[in-house]
């Protein structure tokens, strides 16, 4: 009998010290938990901030690229319109001579035409 109380009470302890090491064992794998989410959560923010520094360096980039594309095509409208603008005073100054040319003709004529009468 002393024997089987002697194995019941070691069992009881090694129970109890079984116990206490699971209890040790989960607070240690908590700290673990709790620090692996830690640096996950920060290697996530550092992931975050570089995409957002990637996205705005493309938004700039995107930005610039259509101001410049702005630029040329302004660029190339007023220098047609600078073309039509020379294009038209030319065809208004032809229609002025030729006004000119037809009346001073007109007035010849008439002068002509009165020095016979």
């Amino acid at each position: 009998k002393a024997r089987v109380r002697a194995r019941e009470e070691m069992a009881s302890q090694m129970l109890h010290v079984s116990s206490d090491f699971e209890k040790i064992l989960q607070g240690e794998l908590k700290q673990v938990q709790t620090r692996h989410k830690m640096a996950h959560q920060t290697a996530l923010d550092s992931l975050q901030q570089q995409l957002d520094a990637t996205k705005h360096a493309q938004c700039d980039s995107i930005v610039r690229e259509i101001a410049a594309k702005t630029l040329e095509q302004l660029e190339a409208l007023k220098a047609q319109m600078a073309v039509e603008r020379q294009r038209r005073v030319q065809a208004m100054e032809r229609s002025c001579d030729a006004e000119m040319r037809r009346r001073t003709l007109e007035i010849e004529m008439q002068s002509h035409s009165q020095l016979e009468d």
